[in-house]
């Protein structure tokens, strides 16, 4: 760690919240300009900041509590990188408008995984391989901005024998706060018995829920279950970790409006060019 602009690699951009008062005011969008342009002169030499300007790091965890840090392009090179985990809740047109116009690549961290230990002992590698218990299962519930899709996916689990449904869990309600350790020491764990659920599945299907992705969707990879997605924003939304055709390659893609039908509700993010209801 270095206050020398000239010997760092790497630069932290601070992140101010709108929240949780209404009355908190965002600074106006040149004077955050000014003020990283300050802190930092050597961004007013163009080879520099050309090279070096998107080194800068601006750490987002959830976009809308937060003030959209020099939101247009006002100089000739990106200024930052900014990382969220919850981006895609934000814009579900997809990725072409998260940076068009904008002095700063958008990138999307995965959720914290159900595992965390070596990579050579992921569940992934070690469970076993053939015809599982379920073909498929769903765990959540029929909320969020893509409710009726998982409405759908409820009713088609019920009549199916092959799926596995999981809606109660406090991982999955939002009461997972509640948990305590005794709960755990008792074998009472949410986390556990959905990965039971997800190590027993062939398709774990992950549709969107307050936004375009969920933690789901990582503990489905790292514990063997081939995602199903339903929403094309997802490809790209990885990017500084692996492509659009590795992601691809690691999933099921089933367009919401095929699923949900024409006289359907489609979700804001399933409006999208591979999602729209044809005339």
């Amino acid at each position: 760690r270095t206050r020398k602009a000239e010997e760092a690699e790497v630069f932290l951009v601070p992140a101010y919240s709108s929240k949780p008062s209404d009355e908190t005011k965002c600074a106006e969008n040149q004077d955050l300009f000014d003020t990283l342009f300050k802190l930092n002169p050597l961004l007013k030499q163009k080879a520099w900041a050309t090279e070096k300007g998107p080194r800068h790091l601006f750490i987002d965890a959830r976009g809308w509590e937060n003030c959209n840090y020099m939101w247009e392009m006002t100089q000739p090179f990106r200024l930052f990188h900014r990382i969220n985990i919850e981006l895609n809740g934000m814009l579900p047109t997809g990725p072409e408008d998260w940076t068009d116009g904008k002095p700063f690549f958008w990138y999307q961290f995965p959720y914290p995984a159900v595992y965390h230990g070596p990579p050579d002992a992921t569940p992934a590698k070690l469970r076993n391989r053939g015809l599982a218990k379920y073909l498929w299962s769903f765990s959540g519930t029929g909320r969020g901005v893509a409710g009726y899709l998982r409405q759908c996916l409820m009713k088609q689990c019920t009549k199916c024998e092959g799926c596995f449904r999981q809606t109660k869990l406090r991982e999955v309600t939002g009461e997972v706060h509640e948990f305590t350790m005794r709960d755990v020491n008792a074998g009472k764990s949410s986390y556990a018995e959905l990965s039971e659920m997800k190590m027993a599945s062939t398709f774990c299907v992950e549709p969107p829920g307050d936004t375009i992705t969920r933690k789901s969707l990582i503990d489905s990879m790292v514990l063997g279950c081939i995602p199903v997605i339903f929403e094309h924003q997802e490809f790209d939304m990885f990017e500084a970790f692996f492509s659009a055709a590795e992601f691809a390659a690691a999933v099921v893609y089933v367009p919401e409006v095929r699923l949900v039908g024409k006289k359907g509700t489609l979700s804001a993010f399933g409006k999208g060019p591979a999602g729209r209801k044809k005339k």
